[in-house]
């Protein structure tokens, strides 16, 4: 298959579960939601949570230092429209996502475990991280040439995205299908910024 018709398909598959997520959310609240938001209130305490507290409280800090790093570092090796790309899908997804909020207007859960303000679908979380570490996969994986040290940063960066998106369902701040909607809409945005990059680099040539 044509690697654009892979990243076509990609998009038009995320696009999909983004908009049934969507319309699911818009009909009512999905009985999996409460199940899987009563069933971690139900956890008690335990040393995960203390973990994903923890994690939580760095992660603002976390993903937006390695934002500017990976940006950077593109720039300087003048690979300008990388850098460019991978800014500008970082605020297409946080834009789109605050616009989400606001239409949709969803509550979060009630008993959460830490303290969230503003509304709940989609999770921007979610969104910015499939989408940073999706692309510092895309841009920086293929240049290492040696397998495992490739395989091992590609784990990293896999690892990140889960953890951050497991989180805020673990510390109940986000619906299930919050998730599932964030994370659906980041994978469109990564298609589309890798199909946009690659008609730029045909024009180019």
């Amino acid at each position: 298959m044509n690697k654009n018709n892979l990243w076509f398909n990609v998009a038009i598959v995320s696009f999909a579960i983004f908009f049934m997520t969507f319309l699911w959310i818009v009909i009512g609240t999905p009985n999996m939601d409460y199940f899987v938001s009563d069933y971690i209130v139900n956890l008690g305490q335990n040393p995960a949570k203390q973990f994903f507290i923890l994690f939580s409280f760095y992660l603002d800090k976390i993903l937006f230092g390695l934002a500017v790093f990976a940006i950077s570092i593109l720039f300087f090796q003048n690979r300008k429209k990388e850098s460019l790309i991978l800014s500008s899908s970082l605020v297409v997804g946080y834009v789109l996502g605050n616009l989400m909020k606001f239409a949709v207007q969803r509550p979060r859960p009630i008993f959460s475990l830490v303290q969230e303000t503003g509304y709940s679908f989609p999770s921007n979380h979610a969104i910015f991280s499939v989408i940073l570490f999706s692309l510092i996969i895309y841009f920086f994986a293929r240049k290492i040439e040696n397998i495992l040290v490739r395989g091992i940063f590609v784990f990293i960066n896999v690892l990140f995205i889960l953890l951050t998106c497991f989180s805020r369902i673990y510390l109940n701040v986000h619906w299930f299908t919050d998730i599932v909607g964030g994370f659906a809409l980041g994978v469109f945005i990564v298609s589309v910024a890798i199909l946009f990059l690659k008609s730029l680099n045909t024009k180019t040539l």
